[in-house]
């Protein structure tokens, strides 16, 4: 459902603005202009990852379909995971020519135990393969013990961020371990900032 997406972003990952915080004390106009940001932000992201849920389930064999590639762009790979502790896959697809194998989606899967995911949320997790490449990692419950998972670059967050570079500092995505999921600077993503003392005041509002 929608509130369940918009869970999604602002439960699990949460939209930081980095610089020049603005406080319950600055002027209203400055607020207000964040504010709208991060409106547009929360649609324009909620708006991708339904597309992606939906789009990703809907082809009866991914590895077949020849439109497949296509109608999830920028997903490069899918797999369904039976247990989070002791990950078994099923209906493993992915793109010709990203790099990955379904060993590497083994590892990146095992980086999820013990981690948990509720129902009407998703979960982000940053990972770097043994080419050192960095990826984004979504991953869905679907009831019956599976979850979905989906694999992207850095560049799916990241790409919402660049039409409001500069509008007022910078900006990230973080999940609510303080890991960099999407940063107007590039180099931070999977970098934690969970020490940081904006990302506590965040934790505690």
């Amino acid at each position: 459902s929608i509130v369940g997406l918009l869970a999604v972003i602002f439960i699990t990952a949460v939209l930081w603005r980095m610089d020049h915080f603005v406080r319950e004390d600055r002027n209203n106009w400055a607020q207000a202009q964040m504010h709208t940001q991060i409106l547009s932000l929360q649609q324009t992201a909620e708006n991708s990852v339904r597309h992606l849920q939906h789009m990703s389930v809907i082809f009866a064999d991914p590895r077949r379909d020849k439109n497949f590639w296509q109608a999830v762009e920028p997903i490069k790979a899918v797999a369904w995971i039976r247990d989070l502790n002791n990950p078994t896959m099923e209906n493993t697809a992915i793109k010709e020519g990203v790099g990955l194998d379904d060993t590497s989606l083994m590892a990146a899967a095992k980086i999820l135990h013990g981690k948990q995911v509720a129902l009407g949320t998703i979960l982000f997790v940053p990972w770097t393969d043994s080419q050192n490449k960095n990826w984004l990692m979504m991953v869905w419950p679907w009831g019956e013990g599976r979850k979905l998972v989906l694999w992207t670059g850095p560049e799916f967050l990241q790409g919402f961020l660049e039409n409001h570079k500069g509008t007022f500092s910078k900006l990230a995505f973080l999940n609510e371990d303080g890991q960099v999921l999407g940063h107007t600077q590039n180099e931070y993503f999977g970098t934690r900032m969970n020490g940081h003392p904006l990302f506590k005041e965040f934790k505690t509002v």
